[in-house]
């Protein structure tokens, strides 16, 4: 019981603990399911969301930005500051992707396989 106790106090802590994180970079690349390869003049939107000053500790808000894939498959962005991301990938002759991610770190890797239709 002791030790159940113990490890509420530490969970509950660490929870209470969250906060964004400031200048962030969201970085990938890109990959064809089948061949492998990196791929071109991708949409890659990135959603990022933040507290703030949120009291519950809940996301405030977000920061949206979409670019382009570029001849190698990678994309790159960057936030001020972030907690959690999304990222979407859409191009035509492949299925849409989708990846998410808490932000720990100010440089973030997500990189992304998507699959031909």
């Amino acid at each position: 019981m002791k030790n159940l106790i113990i490890t509420l106090i530490i969970m509950l802590s660490l929870f209470s603990c969250q906060k964004d994180i400031e200048n962030i970079n969201v970085k990938g690349i890109i990959i064809d399911s089948q061949t492998k390869n990196p791929v071109e003049n991708v949409e890659v939107t990135i959603i990022c969301w933040y507290y703030g000053n949120s009291p519950d500790q809940s996301y405030k808000d977000k920061f949206t930005k979409t670019v382009k894939t570029n001849h190698r498959g990678v994309y790159s962005v960057d936030f001020d500051k972030g907690a959690y991301v999304e990222v979407l990938t859409s191009v035509s002759n492949y299925m849409d992707g989708h990846e998410v991610t808490y932000v720990e770190k100010r440089e973030n890797t997500i990189d992304i396989t998507i699959v031909p239709k």
